[in-house]
């Protein structure tokens, strides 16, 4: 017996709808900053790099970047911060653009076995 076309919508929704729920939850990208939030992140992230940042456009949106990558990149990126020994500024960039991901740092740290 073969199916009809309506017979498989439900269960094709369904696989839609929960794909896109499992996508919406591996991150919630990056929050817009007011203007007094994005002065007090700057002179955090100034203040860890111990000089100003000379393009706060670009750094502002590489920190966007972060947020939004999925979670492989993300953990590649807490190796490549720890690497180069910059993993204060990333504790930051998540602390004032995307605080949801504030434990996938240790966790990616535990994982790749980087010392916090």
């Amino acid at each position: 017996m073969n199916p009809t076309r309506s017979q498989h919508r439900p269960a094709s929704r369904a696989g839609v709808v929960a794909v896109l729920v499992a996508l919406a939850g591996c991150s919630e990208g990056s929050k817009e900053l007011s203007a007094s939030e994005e002065r007090t992140f700057r002179a955090a992230i100034e203040q860890e790099a111990g000089s100003p940042v000379a393009d706060w456009p670009a750094f502002l949106e590489i920190g966007r970047d972060v947020c939004d990558d999925d979670d492989e990149t993300f953990a590649l990126d807490v190796a490549t911060f720890h690497d180069q020994g910059d993993l204060g500024q990333l504790k930051l960039i998540v602390r004032h653009l995307c605080p949801n991901r504030a434990p996938e740092i240790a966790e990616a740290q535990e994982d790749l076995g980087l010392t916090p």
